[in-house]
C-alpha cells in the first residue's frame, strides 16, 4: 500500500479541509515530533526549516534513531515521514539553510530554541495577510508552553508577540541544566506539549477557537488552556515561566487543605483520605452518594488570579 489509510482518523479530521502549506521551523524535539503528529493526520503539504545534523545526544527527545546520526534534521525526517506516508515525498520542501527570511503562508509551527529567530518570524510577518495561525512551543524539563494566534485577529498577534519579550539568556536561566551544564529535556513533555498544540491546530482548522495559551505539567499531570476571548488571562513572559508551575503547586495545596479528613475519588469510589499536608493516611472504604465535598471552585479561582 503507497498511501497512509486514515480510516482510524478521517471521520474526525479530514485532512483536504487543509489546502494551506504547514511551515514547521526547527526540526529538533518539537519540529520532528510535531511533523510526525501532522503526517499522522494525512497532512503532506509541509516545509521543513533547519540547518543542524543529527547528534547522538538527540535521540533521548527527539523523533530520530540511531540510523540517522550524521544526517541533516530535514533529509532524516523528510525519510521518516515518508516510511509513515510515502504521498509525502512529492508535497513537502526542506530548507536545511534553516529560515532565512524566506515567503511564509498558512501556518506556522515555531520549534526552535532560539527566542531572537522566532522574534523575527512573528515581528517580520505582523502584517501577512498570506498567514492563517501561528503557533509556539516553549518546553522545559518537565512543563511547558504553547502558544498560538489567529493571524487575522490583530490583538491575538499583538499577545503572541508580546509574549516573547525576553532575551536567550533569560530564557536560558530558566532552564534546568545538568551538572555539566547541559539543558535538560524528556521526551514525555515534548510530546505532550506537542500533542497539545497539534489539537490546537487541528480544532482551529475545523472552525474552532484558538487556544492562545496552554500550560503543561507532563509529571505533575496538569493542564491549563486559555480561549482567544479570555479577558482574565494574558500571555506571561518566558521569565515568568513559574508562575505556571507555581499556580499548579498553590492549586494542589489548596484543593488538598479544603479536603482535610474527607475522602478522595479514586476510580469512581472515595477510597483514600487526605492528612494536613495532603498524603494519603488512610485506606477506607465510602459511599459515593454519602461524601459530602466541600465548593473548591471559589478557592481555585483565587489560586489562579493570583498566578495570572
Amino acid at each position: 500500500m503507497d498511501t497512509l489509510s486514515l480510516a482510524k482518523s478521517y471521520d474526525f479530521f479530514k485532512p483536504e479541509i487543509c489546502r494551506e502549506r504547514l511551515h514547521i521551523i526547527g526540526c529538533g524535539s518539537v519540529g520532528s515530533t510535531v511533523a510526525e503528529l501532522l503526517v499522522r493526520f494525512g497532512l503532506t503539504k509541509l516545509t521543513l526549516y533547519d540547518f543542524d545534523k543529527v547528534e547522538p545526544h538527540n535521540l533521548a527527545n527527539q523523533m530520530f534513531r540511531r540510523e540517522h546520526i550524521g544526517e541533516s534534521k530535514v533529509e532524516a525526517l523528510i525519510g521518516m515521514l515518508g516510511e509513515i506516508n510515502p504521498e509525502i515525498t512529492s508535497n513537502i520542501k526542506a530548507q536545511p539553510y534553516g529560515y532565512t527570511g524566506q515567503n511564509l503562508s498558512g501556518y506556522v509551527f515555531l520549534c526552535v530554541d532560539s527566542i531572537e529567530l522566532r522574534q523575527k518570524v512573528a515581528k517580520t510577518n505582523q502584517s501577512n495577510p498570506h498567514i492563517k495561525a501561528m503557533f509556539d512551543f516553549r518546553t522545559r524539563l518537565t512543563d511547558a508552553q504553547h502558544y498560538a494566534a489567529d493571524w487575522s485577529d490583530l490583538k491575538m498577534v499583538e499577545d503572541f508577540i508580546k509574549s516573547m519579550d525576553f532575551t536567550h539568556d533569560e530564557a536560558m536561566a530558566e532552564t534546568p541544566v545538568s551538572a555539566c551544564n547541559v539543558a535538560l529535556s524528556v521526551a514525555p513533555t515534548v510530546r505532550m506539549i506537542c500533542s497539545l498544540g497539534v489539537a490546537n491546530f487541528v480544532n482551529f482548522a475545523k472552525g474552532e477557537k484558538l487556544k492562545k495559551l496552554i500550560l503543561c505539567d507532563a509529571f505533575g499531570f496538569q493542564m491549563s488552556a486559555t480561549v482567544d476571548n479570555d479577558p482574565k488571562v494574558g500571555f506571561n513572559e518566558w521569565k515568568k515561566l513559574d508562575e505556571s508551575r507555581v499556580f499548579f503547586t498553590s492549586f494542589n495545596k489548596t484543593i488538598n487543605s479544603l479536603y482535610v479528613g474527607i475522602p478522595k475519588v479514586n476510580g469512581g469510589v472515595f477510597d483514600d483520605y487526605y492528612d494536613e499536608d495532603g498524603s494519603d493516611i488512610i485506606d477506607k472504604s465510602v459511599n459515593l452518594s454519602n461524601a459530602k465535598l466541600p465548593p473548591a471552585t471559589d478557592a481555585a479561582d483565587d489560586m489562579k488570579d493570583k498566578a495570572d
